[in-house]
């Protein structure tokens, strides 16, 4: 008589509704989430199992996050899983393969020059989890080229996201403006010689997710990390795309219209450096930031570069006077406490140190300070580069401005902004004064 084969145990599978519906999905453009704690991280690792299995030689996959760090949950997730299904992982590589030669990549998109370190290759497979962390779909958009199989397996993209975050603009613009949830519609705008695809929207929500439904205290958590936020409330466990941050300052289509350069002039009237310090530099400090700006005839402003770290006084001096020496500024303005008041006077009796300085001194909140530079940026006066290694930080900053945990940049950018829109000695000075008690 034939032994009875044991039992084996199911050690993952999708829960009914939303993640059941991301598996079995066939669309081509897929935004999977909307609240906290919908299940994400898991429904896109199964989708990976469930597409390498599918396509057990062909299958490649790229799985991306905005940074390296924010992968490290699902790498952590991914070890807890893909063994059972055969997968080996190579650290070095940070690559899942599969014995049929199916693989899974997991990578990142920090900034959207980083796309281009993708071309020429080919996947079936992309995620971007946690969407919402870019400002724009610029490089997500670029990476589409990369959706090809010569063994014509089809290809997708599938995204995640949160309503409330940097690229909360875009997202419900593309996938939940004037559509209907778990309906699938065509792609607008797609060639018409090639065949339709389609795209949809599947929310999720901490209600969906019965794993975490049974810790009655994480509710409780999302809500005391909300409170006195009630749009971010409603975003976070309600999924609410129509939520939006009460008393932003710096709208989303402000960024999304700024003027944008490849290559700056190659001369202004003047180029100003503004600097906001930190105390002291651990890493539970705040940032030092200097922000670099010149100013063409037209009045309009070039940002030009963003130095943003966690350094001591000795790293601090010694990064002020290389950015001085780089961009020759006529003005370096530098808020006179923390680490600045000793860097002014650093700045001040080098010999190596052409640009005049002026301390300043704020009277009145982050916010208000702000608020009166907004101008710049809705009118369109504010120039940013097309790509460069540290927009996606600055933007993600300003766009969610004040909710967020460090705002460093905006305050360097406010600095500046006041400085630069003082046209002549006696308009600055009193500006200055008005919102900073300045000293020159």
């Amino acid at each position: 008589m034939p032994r009875a084969r044991p039992k084996q145990e199911i050690a993952w599978q999708p829960h009914p509704g939303p993640q059941t519906r991301l598996l079995t999905c066939p669309c081509d453009d897929i935004l999977y989430g909307g609240a906290r704690g919908g299940g994400k991280t898991d429904g896109t690792i199964g989708v990976c199992v469930a597409h390498a299995t599918q396509h057990p030689e062909h299958a490649r996959i790229l799985y991306l996050r905005r940074t390296m760090p924010e992968l490290e949950d699902v790498v952590v997730r991914s070890q807890q899983l893909l063994p059972l299904t055969g997968a080996e992982w190579g650290a070095q590589a940070r690559t899942w393969t599969w014995p049929t030669g199916a693989y899974m990549r997991l990578r990142y998109l920090d900034r959207d020059a980083d796309a281009m370190r993708y071309q020429g290759h080919a996947y079936t497979l992309i995620v971007v989890d946690e969407a919402g962390q870019f400002p724009a779909p610029t490089g997500i958009d670029e990476l589409r080229a990369t959706l090809r199989s010569a063994q014509g397996v089809p290809t997708r993209i599938v995204l995640t996201a949160n309503p409330g975050g940097p690229g909360h603009d875009w997202l419900r613009e593309r996938y939940v403006e004037g559509a209907e949830p778990n309906v699938p519609r065509e792609i607008p705008g797609h060639d018409p010689r090639s065949p339709s695809q389609w795209r949809v929207y599947i929310p999720s929500r901490l209600q969906d997710n019965p794993s975490l439904m049974a810790d009655p205290a994480y509710m409780d958590r999302i809500r005391a990390a909300c409170e006195g936020q009630p749009w971010k409330l409603r975003a976070w466990l309600e999924g609410d795309w129509n939520a939006s941050r009460e008393g932003n300052l710096i709208r989303t289509e402000w960024i999304r219209a700024a003027p944008r350069y490849g290559r700056p002039p190659d001369t202004f009237r003047r180029v100003v450096q503004s600097w906001d310090c930190a105390m002291k530099g651990t890493q539970a400090s705040d940032y030092n930031v200097c922000t670099t700006w010149g100013e063409s005839d037209d009045r309009s402003v070039h940002l030009l570069d963003v130095w943003r770290q966690r350094a001591s006084f000795g790293e601090l001096e010694r990064a002020a006077l290389s950015l001085a020496a780089r961009w020759q500024p006529s003005v370096i303005v530098v808020e006179d406490k923390a680490n600045g008041s000793a860097l002014i006077d650093r700045l001040r009796h080098s010999p190596e140190v052409r640009a005049s300085i002026h301390e300043v001194s704020p009277t009145t909140d982050k916010a208000a300070r702000m608020a009166v530079q907004t101008p710049w940026l809705e009118t369109r006066r504010v120039w940013l580069p097309r790509a460069a290694p540290w927009l996606l930080d600055y933007e993600s900053e300003l766009l969610g401005f004040p909710d967020v945990p460090n705002d460093d940049q905006v305050d360097s950018t406010s600095q500046a902004l006041d400085y630069l829109g003082s046209r002549d000695e006696g308009r600055k000075r009193a500006a200055l004064s008005s919102l900073y008690g300045v000293r020159t």
